[in-house]
């Protein structure tokens, strides 16, 4: 009778860990998720095949490199432990990483050359994998932002879809620097592009627009030659 209480006892503690043990997808989902820090995404992992079982066994995999450049979509993984003799073990499977994240879209619909700022928009969860493109963060907004194409409600926004406020416009004329060791020339020309900072754009230079140079946007409305 004893003995049969016993192992009752050893059963019912047992339960929860059976329970709650990771399942090999939550395992692989666990680790690209945390290789994407300091961004915050979530993983949603689906093996071509069988999973490993071993995978579900231990909690101290690590993926092994070298490691894929983009961890999403379809992928081939090794991942390596090591047990308490030191011993490495690695497996290798494939599968799909479909990655999940904040991304930034328009509350209203914004036309194409308008300005754009962080009150216009709003933060959704998008399919990363999906993406075009980088998502674009609050950091993209320091500078004044136009919209690169017409921006949709519900669509998310990427790092194509905004650009930088011009601070030299087409015709505009402007004050071309250039300087090599002790020569320093300053010269007069007019942008025949539209140039936002660290833009390169053609300047001409003269009466007539034969002498063109390539300049660099500097943030105070000059250009300098661009070598």
């Amino acid at each position: 009778m004893r003995a049969i209480f016993f192992l009752s006892l050893i059963l019912l503690l047992a339960v929860p860990a059976i329970l709650f043990a990771a399942s090999p997808e939550q395992v692989v989902e666990t680790l690209i998720a945390a290789a994407w820090a300091p961004r915050e995404v979530r993983v949603e992992w689906e093996f071509n095949g069988k999973p490993p079982v071993v995978l579900s066994q231990f909690t101290d995999w690590t993926i092994a490199e070298p490691r894929p450049m983009r961890l999403a979509g379809s992928l081939i993984l090794s991942l390596e432990r090591r047990d308490e003799k030191g011993t490495a073990h690695r497996i290798a499977f494939s599968g799909t990483a479909r990655v999940f994240g904040p991304a930034f879209t328009a509350r209203q619909r914004i036309e194409a050359g308008a300005k754009v700022d962080t009150t216009q928009l709003e933060i959704i969860e998008a399919e990363w994998t999906r993406l075009n493109g980088d998502p674009i963060t609050a950091s993209s907004f320091r500078t004044a932002t136009l919209a690169a194409r017409a921006l949709i409600p519900g669509r998310p926004l990427t790092a194509q879809d905004i650009k930088t406020s011009p601070v030299i416009q087409k015709g505009q004329s402007v004050e071309m620097n250039y300087s090599e060791g002790a020569v320093r020339v300053r010269m007069t020309g007019r942008a025949m592009a539209d140039g936002a900072v660290g833009d390169v754009i053609p300047v001409a230079v003269g009466m007539g627009t034969s002498k063109r140079f390539q300049a660099t946007v500097a943030a105070d409305g000059t250009v300098s030659l661009a070598r």
